[in-house]
């Protein structure tokens, strides 16, 4: 990950983003059969959506997850005092689907 930082404006135009903050992400098995480095089994996930990758690593007597760790992509990530509310993220994923829709219905009068 870089060190460059993301404004909400940023994370705001990639409308995938913007569905994953408001859905939660889509997982998508990743065919990983390699342990972690102290020899644990894992499970990786990757987000058909915005692509953030979800490592989970557990006993593999017990089934229990030891641990979780996220790859995320560029522009993803928000500070915690910048993040927006669901809601606001709700609101920001309605706009796009009325300007999608427009733009629909401008292409049908055009035809």
């Amino acid at each position: 990950m870089g060190t460059m930082t993301t404004t909400i404006d940023q994370v705001m135009t990639h409308h995938d983003y913007v569905r994953c903050r408001t859905f939660g992400h889509a997982w998508e098995e990743q065919p990983v059969m390699q342990p972690d480095d102290w020899g644990r089994p894992q499970f990786w996930l990757r987000c058909t959506r915005c692509t953030t990758m979800r490592r989970d690593v557990f006993d593999a007597r017990s089934g229990s997850l030891e641990g979780r760790a996220y790859d995320y992509p560029e522009e993803y990530r928000l500070a915690g005092d910048q993040l927006p509310t669901r809601d606001e993220f709700r609101l920001k994923l309605l706009s796009i689907a009325s300007d999608l829709a427009d733009r629909r219905a401008r292409r049908r009068q055009v035809s």
